[in-house]
C-alpha cells in the first residue's frame, strides 16, 4: 500500500506513524487495482493535464472498461443523475460523451469511486454494508450536485469528497463489524473521528488517502483530502485552497443531508451558488432526501444494460440486432457488441510493454 500522504495534515497535524500503519493496514483489503482500472486513470490523467480533452490514449482505456456492462451500467447511470437535461440531448452515449459532460478529471473520480465500492461491497457483511450503500450514494449524490452549483468548487471535487468519505467507511466494516455497527447507529450517516481513532487506531480521511493513491489519483487531491479533513486544523482561513473546497464540500454535504439547507455559517460569496443554482440544489436534495437517490447508480450491473433499458448506449447498427437478438431468444437478452477491434492507439504502445497490453485485454471484471 501507498506512503502517508506529505501535505501539511500529517506529521505536525497530529497523524502518528502507528496511525498510518493501521490505516494502511486497514486499506490493503483492496488489494491490487487491475491494470484496466489503473491504465485507464493513467491516461485519463496524462490527456487532462496536457489539454484537458479526450485524446486516442485515455479513449482507449476508457473503451476497454466500457466493454464490460458491470462497468458501463454505472457510467451511464452515473451520467443520467448529475447530467439528465444534457444527456438527453444525445441519439447515442459513449466515451467521449462521459468525458464531456463529465470532464475527464470528473471520469477519473467516477471510475475511481465505482472500482473501490464495487471491491469493498464484495468483501463485506452484506447486512451492514446495505445500510453503508445508501449513504455512499446519498454523499456521493449531494457532493456531484453542490459541485455543479459552486462552480469554484466543481463536480469533481464534490463528487470525490462526497464519496470517497463514506467508501473508506466500508474499509472499517471489513476489520471489525461489531464496532462498525455501534458507530453506524451512533452517527447516522455523519462522522466521529474520535470514535474511528479509538475503535481502529485511524481514521476514514486517512484511509481514504490511501485508497485514492491506490488507484491513481492525483497528489494534490490526495493531500487536499487528508489536509482539508484533519480535525486538529480548526481554522479555515489558514487551509491551502484545495483543502479548503474539501472543507466546505463537507460541511455543505453534512448540512443538505441532516437538515435540505445550506449550512449555518458565514459564507464566502466565491464558494456560494447562485440563486438559480441553489434552487436547483435545493430540489435535488429535497429529491433524494425523499425519494432515495435518483438512479443508484453505483449498484448498477450488467441486467441494467439492456436496448430497452438504455437504448442510447447502444449504435443504431448495434440496436437494430440487439433487438433482433431479443425477438430471437425468449431466454435471455443478448448484449450488443461490435465485431471491430480498436486499433491501440501509439502512445499507448509507447508507455506499456506487449505483455501489459496482453494483460489489459484479457482481465474480466466482476
Amino acid at each position: 500500500m501507498n506512503k502517508a500522504p506529505q501535505g501539511k495534515g500529517t506529521g505536525s497535524q497530529g497523524y502518528s506513524p502507528e496511525s498510518w500503519e493501521e490505516a494502511r493496514r486497514i486499506a490493503s483489503q483492496i488489494g491490487p487495482v487491475p491494470s484496466s482500472f489503473t491504465s485507464c486513470i493513467h491516461f485519463l490523467k496524462k490527456d487532462f493535464e496536457a489539454t484537458g480533452l479526450m485524446g486516442p490514449r485515455s479513449k482507449f482505456a476508457l473503451n476497454r472498461l466500457l466493454r464490460s456492462d458491470i462497468f458501463r451500467a454505472p457510467m451511464y447511470y452515473g451520467t443520467c443523475t448529475f447530467f439528465h437535461e444534457e444527456m438527453e440531448h444525445y441519439e447515442h452515449v459513449d466515451a467521449p460523451v462521459f468525458a464531456e459532460l463529465m470532464g475527464l478529471d470528473g471520469v477519473i473520480v467516477a471510475t475511481s469511486l465505482l472500482y473501490l465500492y464495487k471491491r469493498l461491497k464484495r468483501n463485506s457483511d452484506q447486512t451492514e454494508w446495505a445500510h453503508l450503500a445508501k449513504n455512499i450514494l446519498l454523499d456521493a449524490e449531494l457532493g456531484g450536485h453542490l459541485g455543479r452549483a459552486i462552480p469554484a468548487i466543481g463536480f469533481t471535487l464534490g463528487l470525490m469528497v462526497g464519496g470517497i468519505r463514506q467508501v473508506s467507511l466500508g474499509t472499517f466494516l471489513g476489520v471489525d463489524k461489531k464496532n462498525f455497527t455501534a458507530y453506524r447507529r451512533k452517527t447516522k450517516g455523519a462522522f466521529d473521528m474520535t470514535t474511528e481513532v479509538a475503535h481502529w487506531g485511524c481514521n476514514h480521511a486517512q484511509v481514504g488517502s490511501l485508497l485514492l493513491q491506490a488507484v491513481g489519483m492525483g497528489v494534490s487531491q490526495v493531500d487536499g483530502l487528508i489536509t482539508g479533513l484533519d480535525p486538529s486544523i480548526t481554522n479555515a482561513d489558514s487551509l491551502a485552497p484545495d483543502a479548503l473546497k474539501v472543507r466546505l464540500v463537507s460541511i455543505w454535504i453534512e448540512a443538505l443531508r441532516t437538515t435540505g439547507a445550506p449550512p449555518d455559517m458565514v459564507h464566502n460569496s466565491k464558494y456560494y451558488p447562485l440563486k438559480k443554482d441553489l434552487d436547483r440544489l435545493l430540489a435535488k436534495v429535497e429529491e433524494t432526501r425523499l425519494h432515495g437517490t435518483a438512479f443508484g447508480w453505483l449498484e448498477r450491473g450488467k441486467e441494467d444494460v439492456t436496448p430497452e433499458k438504455t437504448p442510447q448506449l447502444y449504435s443504431a447498427f448495434e440496436l437494430k440486432r440487439a433487438l433482433a437478438d431479443i425477438a430471437q431468444k425468449a431466454d435471455g437478452v443478448a448484449t450488443a457488441t461490435s465485431n471491430s477491434e480498436e486499433e491501440i492507439p501509439d502512445e499507448v504502445l509507447e508507455e506499456m510493454t506487449a505483455e501489459e497490453i496482453a494483460k489489459l485485454e484479457s482481465e474480466e471484471l466482476t
